[in-house]
């Protein structure tokens, strides 16, 4: 579709206003690369997803990814051999943990396979990691703090240090 016509519909405008009813700010940042197609097989699956995306919202109002993060900076760091800091672990535990609840939320309801067959197929790609969640979560605290409980060395360390640190003032 030629740009005159798509500045004609203000196709932009559009996208800006949808893109302020997202939710999650990976997929706002997404939907400014969002453009019209010809294909009309995507055009009746993008219709049928957003269908199903209404139907559920009608049956479960508080269906949400709310509390889902955007961690991609902080998964290129540590795929590279960076370390995270406290702050970044607990966005990535709050975005797994999020997402298994997000998931276990609609596999829970009665017959959402059948449904919200599209819907499903996206949240057949929630993988869970309870190791991690645990992991995490034994190592820092609500608040970012590393825990004593992070490592065994941590635990044995903390406690001298503190009596040190009294002895000395």
């Amino acid at each position: 579709m030629s740009t005159t016509i798509l500045q004609a519909l203000e196709f932009d405008r559009v996208l800006l206003d949808l893109q302020r009813h997202c939710q999650f700010s990976v997929a706002a940042e997404r939907v400014l690369s969002l453009g019209p197609t010809a294909d009309a097989s995507q055009v009746h699956y993008l219709l049928d997803v957003t269908a199903e995306a209404v139907g559920l919202l009608e049956v479960q109002h508080t269906f949400s990814v709310g509390g889902v993060r955007d961690i991609r900076a902080a998964l290129e760091r540590a795929s590279l051999g960076g370390v995270l800091q406290p702050h970044d672990l607990l966005q990535v535990l709050d975005t797994v943990s999020n997402a298994r609840n997000l998931r276990r939320a609609f596999l829970r309801m009665e017959r959402a396979d059948d449904r919200f067959p599209h819907l499903a197929e996206f949240i057949d790609t929630i993988v869970e990691f309870p190791v991690l969640e645990a992991d995490i979560g034994r190592a820092i605290g609500e608040r970012g703090d590393v825990l004593d409980s992070a490592s065994e060395a941590l635990g044995t360390i903390r406690p001298t240090y503190s009596i040190i640190r009294r002895l000395a003032t």
